[in-house]
């Protein structure tokens, strides 16, 4: 399961990691949760809120990915 969270950011972050998302009108970054179906964390990723909500998930979900070993 794949979640997400736009949270402000406070002006000590960097411009460079945080960005607008006019959509929910929020200047910060995004949170996008991977759980496996019980619940448990698998995997987070942080992003600026200006990437697209399929971009990040597409991001958060090679991530997961390229860190799962090969069975």
């Amino acid at each position: 399961m794949i979640d997400l969270q736009s949270v402000r950011a406070a002006d000590t972050v960097g411009r460079d990691t945080r960005g607008y998302d006019a959509g929910r009108k929020v200047n910060g970054r995004k949170r996008f949760i991977v759980t496996d179906t019980l619940g448990r964390l698998v995997s987070i990723m942080v992003l600026a809120t200006s990437w697209q909500d399929r971009d990040g998930a597409k991001t958060a979900l090679l991530s997961l990915w390229l860190f799962t070993p090969v069975r």
